[in-house]
């Protein structure tokens, strides 16, 4: 896969990061808790869902019936008249399957809305049979939506249902920027920094504004974008499986009610509890590791949430507020560590 290349580590003790920290919980420190404050007995926090169980993930979702077709395709073409989603087939099952014909911001990356279905397939592949049994190996919806943003949804049809990841247009023009922005970063430093200072004030009302001087052939070298594409497919990967989590470990299923209107859905960040939200993070990442990707890529992510100097709506997101950002990293190198070097015993 192209991606192994760009998106995985192939020899873990010939990397060596220059922003590494050590691997390993820090003193006084509690590894099963990424949220603060935390306990030597786990998460602290007041949050009413905390005492609600977790829903058992369902044993899976057949194929919609033939019968059933046209009403989803109605009931599609009301949420495309609400929110405009990209229409990309007849076919009521596979509408939204196969995304993103479009290419995003000025700039002509490869990281399209394609790298991200296909990624997507990538990690339902790897997924237990009895998750996979949830999705179509397709299972990515686009919105033509300059707010970045990525959640779970379900389209619901009586007793039939269909459980896709819906992103946005805005989460693909992000994704680009900050991996494009990190590599610059490391040929000219303060890059990033500069960028997130104008991300900050970006609300989304508007598409994402470029980067800045991203027109300076200096910036598309192909050693630059190696790097970009490195970035974008570890980022999307972990990100992407962490969404999936949200459908088979039943938090959809738990917080439906404030996350069935598409339209005016809440970011799934705001409603789970820390445990929940360990839970998905930890799925996710076993996913994503087991597909091949690594974790640099999702460190962007957490690093430009981290230095922001304010935060737009739109970032709950990505990462609840109140993450402990050292102890993410700890387990996310930690993690990768175990799994690479696992993979090379074998």
């Amino acid at each position: 896969m192209d991606h192994q290349a760009s998106g995985a580590k192939s020899d873990w003790n010939q990397h060596n990061r220059s922003t590494r920290r050590a691997i390993g919980s820090a003193e006084g420190n509690n590894p099963e808790c990424l949220h603060s404050p935390c306990s030597k007995d786990g998460p602290a926090f007041n949050n009413p869902h905390y005492s609600k169980p977790l829903v058992e993930p369902h044993s899976g979702w057949g194929k919609l019936s033939q019968a059933h077709s046209a009403t989803l395709e109605k009931r599609l073409k009301e949420v495309f008249v609400r929110k405009t989603f990209v229409y990309l087939s007849p076919l009521a099952v596979v509408i939204l399957f196969g995304v993103a014909l479009i290419s995003t911001l000025g700039a002509d990356y490869k990281t399209d809305g394609r790298a991200i279905s296909r990624i997507g397939i990538d990690l339902w592949q790897a997924m237990d049979s009895a998750d996979q049994r949830l999705f179509s190996p397709n299972f990515i919806t686009l919105a033509e939506d300059t707010v970045p943003w990525i959640r779970p949804v379900v389209i619901r049809n009586g007793a039939d249902a269909e459980r896709y990841v819906a992103i946005s247009k805005g989460f693909i023009d992000l994704v680009n920027n900050l991996s494009h922005a990190r590599a610059i970063d490391k040929f000219k430093p303060g890059f990033f920094q500069d960028y997130l200072g104008q991300l900050a004030n970006e609300s989304g009302t508007f598409p994402l504004r470029d980067l800045p001087g991203i027109a300076e052939s200096k910036y598309w070298s192909n050693e630059i974008l190696n790097e970009q594409q490195s970035n974008f497919n570890q980022m999307v990967a972990l990100v992407l499986a962490m969404q999936l989590s949200h459908h088979t470990l039943g938090h959809f299923d738990s917080h439906s009610a404030e996350l069935e209107d598409w339209y005016r859905a809440r970011p799934i960040n705001t409603l789970l509890n820390p445990r929940e939200w360990n839970d998905s993070f930890r799925a996710g990442l076993k996913t994503s590791l087991a597909t091949g990707y690594g974790v640099e890529g999702f460190e962007v992510l957490c690093e430009a949430l981290q230095r922001m100097p304010q935060h737009p709506s739109w970032t709950n997101f990505f990462l609840p507020r109140g993450i402990n950002f050292a102890q993410l990293e700890q387990e996310l190198e930690r993690s990768e560590h175990k799994f690479f070097q696992t993979v090379g015993e074998n």
